[in-house]
């Protein structure tokens, strides 16, 4: 969920509204190791489920996920970008801000883990910075939306 004062079954935000790059798939895999809880692997299979799908309905060419996440219609909601002002700005549905952590998130797992599915997330998402930075990580604009332009007044280098 977004944080504690998240109700679980409230209307605007719940547990069906997630920040991706809120998906620590290296550290919840960690838990289930260092617990014996094989329940942890149902969470890194979910966060992976999502991570996929998004990637291929709404950034097949990039590989971006947003901000937030909405579910299309629950009980075994599809996710799409959350709108403008879900949460935070009018960028909430792009990659900005926040969901620049997402790489990191998703490769340190297929690093740490060899994982397949998602070294392959990350790999969509490496291949489209290399190929819009010609291999200059200061090129890299702060926000985009999910095609790959860049967001308005974006033209900036940020960590």
């Amino acid at each position: 969920m977004l944080g504690d004062w998240v109700d679980p079954g409230g209307l605007d935000y719940s547990e069906l509204t997630p920040r991706p790059s809120d998906f620590l798939l290296g550290h919840f895999a960690a838990y289930g190791i260092g617990t014996g809880d094989t329940s942890w692997n149902d969470v890194v299979d979910a966060c992976r489920n999502v991570i996929e799908q998004v990637q291929t309905d709404h950034a097949p060419n990039t590989g971006l996920l947003p901000g937030f996440l909405v579910p299309t219609s629950p009980p075994a909601p599809v996710m799409e970008p959350a709108p403008p002002f879900f949460l935070e700005s009018q960028y909430d549905g792009d990659y900005f801000y926040s969901s620049t952590r997402a790489p990191w998130r998703i490769a340190t797992h297929a690093l740490q883990f060899g994982d397949p599915a998602t070294l392959e997330n990350a790999r969509r998402l490496a291949n489209r910075s290399q190929s819009v930075t010609a291999g200059d990580p200061y090129a890299l604009r702060a926000g985009h939306y999910l095609d790959g332009s860049p967001l308005p007044g974006s033209n900036y280098f940020t960590t």
